[in-house]
């Protein structure tokens, strides 16, 4: 997807590969785990929950950190066949599982030890579970402190490891002080989520039993075997089930651990349970690093199975293996742009499709920054694949390992063969640009050890901060740093100017109320444009909230667009509401001196803030203020915050792009409202904020009643305040002038620019910001005219039928030209595959000037008749191959000839004729007849370059080279086959395609 000419080999052999099918990932596979109201329960802090929910397309579970144990387990009579489902579904779901229960033994010299303490980091007894991974694909959970009262010396830890289509529980235990001559460690699950299932049958050598009702439903439970211990699973009276693994003779300081896997026999297939089974024999999975180029250094080995996470495993290498710097010089661009690149090959000789659980860890430097970092897999041709790729990071602890990157996915395998992918990291860029991600941070080693999510741009630090279930009790929206603006150094941390949060709701009695059971579906962490969903519920269940949140890749600033959706079940009495909030209320420190509300057309309102130390409103004309006009805005600047590492840098504000508040109370209401709120940060800090907010129907008594949605499209700000500080390459920042950083004048600009006007032509237009567009049929999948823009904007093209073989174009007022921003191969744009629709989507970004008309386009397969193929093979060792891009509609003068798999840097032509031959021409077959055409004026002899491939354009319009024919008419067929010289004294050429034009 560079300039067309230099890549239409990779295009076209990945076209080839398209035919064949490709990994992609079920709906159904996904997992949640959070807490069913939230961590510091309803209503008031201090106290904490034990219990956390896990669910997936398959099954679900509750499982109390307090206990170590599984309290609930099932599969629900309704299960979420997709994660926007799984984002709401109700607690009694789960809480209507059957009831179970695990206990856990070490067996030392004959000797039992019940684990009698489960405690966290420290012995702290009020949190003793932590969140190590959280992502689509795997929640693992640890208690780090198990005891044992009869064996004071013997020490223990717990993990609940769940994905989509299983869960795994270990116990751990260290080998205490004077070792054991034998040693074992028991696991026993019972209680009546098993009882039930009175049918079982042992497989797997006594190490798993298959455990079935009278419906033929239930478990099959799984001990993983490990070389050098006895693994066995038995049946205990009652119908509970003990698994055991005896590891012989243990010296003092050994682990002893034993893992249980679960997964439901609801469409469990025989090949599905031999990928646990017997891993390896009919799924095998192969890694080798791979250098800059591509290149394998390594030779492919295979992956171990993880048996505590039930996972194929593959131990990444770091960066430095293949020659980059310990430390990058990030000003230099060739380092940004060095990513960790690595061979993937998983294969299945099953005669059915499979999913392949799969885990990447690296406990070092996967990329040369923590912070930042995305990860995809991509196809033999570099393609984006579409299957998501999970990313759970620690930068926190202190001990080995002390940072950390765990990538996790889950393909879909189709029945039989063997797929080579390349599991690609990005690093500060994904082409020419900065590359944005968005993935959860571990807080293990820095306290509180719950969900936190780090969003980036670039890896240089994180630039937005998410506290989704207020874990540290402050806002949802909490860290928040301007980017490539020097703070302290370039290409580094920057000052912090958050926080801000999303529904702030105060009943009328004066108390908080705020929302819980939140679930978290990462859809995509970048690297173009992240797509993050927040969702849940306040306590009483009045409110439920969408918060869906994309960042995307650019080159000026951090620009975050936030589609809020608040639905409003019962009358909503209030004191205070607000649906979007900067500053928060409990986090708010950066002391800004004034505050400015407007639109594209004009500065509105621009006022010292005059914080009054007090939580509230000044008076009433600072609630519910009408925001009309075109891209309404508010901007808080000025900022007076003096740190060691500078956070006065950056201003903070919002773009209101969109507004819907449906009420039963009047027609649907699209002028914004907003609120300028006081507040003091816990008494210590007193800031001015401004809230996102709804009309007053009833001054006396607000209320917004029963049945309201509200919608709305927020494009949050983060604006260096200073020119001078910004060192970055955006030409529309730089096109600024220096005195409008600073000032109202500024964000009034940035609303007004950046106004997305988007005039379709081909494709239906979804959204504006971002762009959104779902795709039609053909070769020419969408075509639009796009006004406004600053700095880079997403577009994101949804409905295709492949993964690979699209091209984005510009057209540049006389003709269509690519649009690359590649710096190593296929490295600018995003793709993500849709298993509801069966469909793909990739996401580009682009830095539009002026009113310009941009297409995707691509090669369809089913343009022209293929004939004379395979050609015969030239030097390069294979046949040529041509194949047609654009249309066969006369009146839209869209085709184009490309020639691929040629013997590199030499020259050839395009030849054309109304009839068809087969005549051995040099080391080839010419395959047209009769009157024969060469493209062959000035400019169209081609060189095939050193990738073998080259591409010409054809008027329609224009005379062809064909004595006696103007130009083609409608209903005529024309062949077309490219002539090419090969090495020594031959020539050859490719096979050839037949078109009919309409």
């Amino acid at each position: 997807m560079a300039r067309l000419a230099s890549v239409t080999a990779l295009a076209l052999a990945a076209l080839a590969q398209a035919q064949q099918p490709v990994p992609v990932v079920d709906p159904a596979d996904h997992v949640f785990c959070h807490w069913p109201t939230n961590f510091r329960p309803w209503p008031q802090w201090p106290g904490y929950q034990t219990v956390r929910h896990v669910h997936s397309g398959h099954y679900a579970l509750s499982f109390d950190t307090a206990a170590g144990s599984i309290v609930r387990l099932g599969r629900p009579a309704t299960l979420p066949a997709t994660p926007a489902v799984g984002l709401h579904m109700e607690n009694a779901t789960i809480e209507a599982l059957p009831d179970s229960d695990v206990t856990y033994s070490v067996t030392l010299d004959g000797t039992t030890h019940a684990a009698t303490s489960f405690l966290g980091s420290g012995g702290d007894a009020n949190i003793p579970g932590r969140l190590v991974d959280g992502g689509r694909f795997m929640q693992r959970l640890d208690v780090p402190e198990v005891g044992y009262a009869s064996a004071p010396g013997l020490a223990g830890s717990l993990v609940l490891a769940a994905m989509p289509r299983h869960f795994a529980l270990t116990q751990r235990a260290v080998v205490p002080a004077g070792g054991a001559t034998t040693a074992a460690v028991h696991l026993d699950l019972d209680g009546p989520a098993l009882a039930g299932l009175t049918t079982t049958q042992v497989i797997a050598s006594g190490r798993g039993l298959r455990m079935t009702d009278a419906t033929g439903e239930g478990w099959v439970f799984l001990v993983p075997e490990v070389t050098g211990t006895t693994d066995t699973l038995t049946l205990l009276p009652g119908g509970g089930i003990q698994a055991t693994r005896s590891h012989g003779a243990s010296a003092a300081g050994d682990l002893l651990e034993v893992s249980l896997i679960g997964l439901r026999t609801e469409g469990l297939s025989a090949a599905q349970l031999d990928a646990y089974v017997d891993p390896g024999a009919n799924v095998q999975v192969r890694y080798a690093q791979q250098d800059r180029q591509g290149q394998l250094v390594e030779p492919l080995a295979d992956a171990a199975f993880d048996p505590e996470r039930g996972v194929y495993l593959v131990e990444l290498d770091p960066l430095t293996n293949v020659g980059a710097p310990t430390w990058p010089t990030w000003s230099d661009p060739s380092h940004q742009t060095w990513y960790n690149r690595h061979r993937i090959v998983v294969e299945s000789t099953a005669p059915e499709p499979v999913v392949v659980p799969l885990a990447f860890d690296l406990e070092a430097d996967v990329i040369a920054s923590i912070t930042g970092g995305c990860a995809m897999l991509r196809d033999a041709n570099g393609e984006p694949l579409g299957v998501p790729v999970q990313i759970s990071k620690n930068w926190h602890e202190t001990a080995s390992p002390r940072r950390w990157y765990h990538l996790y996915s889950a393909p879909l395998l189709p029945a039989g063969g063997s797929h080579e992918l390349e599991l690609t990291m990005t690093s500060g860029s994904w082409g020419s640009c900065f590359a944005a991600s968005h993935a959860q941070l571990s807080l293990i080693g820095w306290g509180q050890d719950q969900q936190w999510d780090e969003s980036a741009l670039g890896c240089w630090g994180e630039s937005i901060t998410y506290d989704p279930d207020l874990t540290l009790q402050r806002s949802m929206l909490d860290d928040v740093r301007p980017f490539l603006v020097e703070s302290q150094s370039q290409y580094n941390w920057t000052g912090n100017v958050g926080g801000g949060d999303f529904l702030t709701y105060w009943k009328p009695n004066g108390a908080r109320d705020r929302l819980g059971r939140l679930r978290t579906h990462y859809a995509a962490p970048g690297p173009n444009l992240t797509d993050v969903t927040y969702a849940g519920e306040t306590l009483g269940g009045q409110i439920s909230a969408t918060i869906r949140t994309r960042l995307g890749r650019t080159d000026d600033l951090v620009r975050a667009y936030y589609d809020l959706e608040y639905v409003f079940h019962e009358d909503v009495p209030y004191s205070r509401l607000a649906l979007f909030q900067i500053a928060a209320d409990n986090y708010s420190d950066n002391d800004f001196q004034n505050l400015a509300y407007g639109n594209a057309s004009t500065v509105l309102h621009d006022a010292p803030a005059n914080p009054m130390g007090t939580v509230g409103y000044a008076s009433s004309a600072d609630r519910a203020i009408p925001l009309a006009g075109e891209a309404p805005w508010v901007l808080l600047y000025d900022n007076q915050k003096q740190e060691a590492l500078r956070e006065d840098v950056a201003d903070v504000g919002f773009v209101i792009r969109k507004y819907a508040l449906d009420t039963p109370l009047t027609s649907t209401i699209t002028t914004p409202y907003v609120n300028i709120v006081h507040t003091n940060n816990w008494g210590q800090y007193p800031e001015v904020g401004f809230e996102l907010g709804v009309p007053i129907f009833d001054p006396a008594a607000p209320m917004v009643p029963a049945g309201s949605v509200l919608r709305a499209t927020i494009e949050y700000l983060v604006v260096p305040d200073d020119k001078a500080l910004y060192y970055g390459p955006s030409t529309d920042l730089l096109a600024v002038p220096a005195s409008t950083f600073g000032t109202p004048e500024m964000m009034r600009l940035l609303a007004d620019e950046n106004r997305q006007v988007v005039q379709p032509q081909v494709g239906v237009l979804n959204g504006t910001h971002p762009i959104d567009i779902t795709c039609a049929p053909g070769a020419t999948a969408a075509e639009f005219e796009l006004t406004g823009g600053f700095g880079h904007v997403a577009m994101v093209f949804r409905g295709l039928d492949r993964h690979d073989g699209w091209f984005l174009q510009r057209h540049d007022g006389s003709a269509w030209v690519d649009l690359g921003q590649e710096v190593e191969g296929n490295d600018y744009w995003q793709c993500r595959y849709d298993g509801v629709a069966g469909s793909y989507e990739l996401t580009f970004n682009v830095q539009n000037d002026g009113p310009t008309s941009y297409r995707l386009t691509g090669i369809d397969p089913s343009l022209g008749t293929r004939y004379c193929t395979p050609a015969l093979a030239n030097s390069s060792g294979l046949g040529g191959r041509i194949d047609l891009l654009g249309s066969p509609q006369l009146a839209a003068n869209d085709l184009t000839l490309a020639a691929s798999q040629l013997p590199p840097n030499q020259f050839g032509m395009f030849v054309t004729s109304a009839t068809v031959a087969s005549i051995p021409v040099g080391s080839g077959l010419l395959c047209v007849g009769g009157q024969i055409g060469r493209f062959n004026a000035p400019g169209q002899v081609l060189q095939s370059g050193p990738g073998g491939s080259f591409d010409l354009p054809v008027d329609l319009t224009q005379n062809w080279p064909v004595v006696g024919v103007l130009t083609p008419a409608i209903g005529e067929t024309w062949h077309f086959q490219a002539w090419f010289r090969d090495l020594g004294p031959t020539s050859n050429f490719t096979d050839a395609l037949a078109l009919t034009f309409n």
